[in-house]
């Protein structure tokens, strides 16, 4: 039978306690292992957004049309015209370039003109009120139609909706502008409104009641 000394023993285990201090300062039992977390910089990434280029949706089509807009509000508006026997009005306000909005109040029922004030309501329409914002439908830069939203009071116009798009077109030809079409709500109903109103020209008569065009 072989005994050790003390001193053997130590010799012994001193190997082992090394190695196994080696071994949990390389890979710790029982700790999850460590994922180093990917840090960007804000302003790197706004940077690359920024210098990402996106197509301008007011940038002229094929054939020449595109979109610009203005503000519309009453109060900032001039009045031009009022009746004493009624409360009508009629307003001049900014509009596009050197082409003035008119806005005739016929006694809570409304409707927008460009460039000469409007002697027309849109058909035999209920109570409306006019959107906050006029689009302004342009032909190689020139404005070329109107585009405006009316919210209707009840009762509603047969089919029209709450509110439509009024598609006017401008004076041209020795003739005013008027209402062309009512654009009915609907998914498309911007798109179908610039169609329309691309489709308009110097041809184009007044109606006496605007066209109802769906927007689905």
């Amino acid at each position: 039978m072989i005994k050790f000394t003390q001193a053997a023993w130590l010799a012994l285990a001193l190997p082992v306690i090394a190695c196994s201090n080696d071994a949990s300062e390389s890979v710790p039992v029982g700790d999850e292992p460590v994922i180093e977390e990917l840090v960007t910089d804000d302003s790197e990434t706004d940077e690359t957004e920024e210098a990402v280029s996106t197509p301008d949706e007011n940038e002229p089509d094929a054939n020449g049309f595109q979109s610009a807009y203005s503000n519309l509000n009453l109060e900032n508006c001039e009045i031009i015209e009022s009746s004493a026997e009624s409360a009508d009005k009629t307003y001049q306000c900014d509009g596009y370039q050197n082409m003035n909005l008119f806005v005739r109040d016929g006694d809570g029922r409304f409707t927008l003109s460009a460039g000469q004030a409007p002697d027309f309501l849109v058909g035999r329409q209920p109570f409306n009120m006019p959107g906050g914002k006029v689009e302004w439908r342009l032909k190689d830069g020139e404005p070329h139609a109107l585009i405006y939203r009316l919210n209707f009071q009840d009762p509603k116009p047969a089919g029209a909706g709450d509110d439509v798009l009024v598609v006017a077109s401008l004076p041209a030809g020795g003739q005013s502008g008027c209402a062309q079409a009512l654009v009915k709500q609907g998914p498309n109903q911007t798109k179908a409104a610039r169609r329309y109103a691309d489709m308009i020209n110097e041809e184009s008569d007044c109606p006496n009641e605007p066209a109802i065009i769906s927007a689905e």
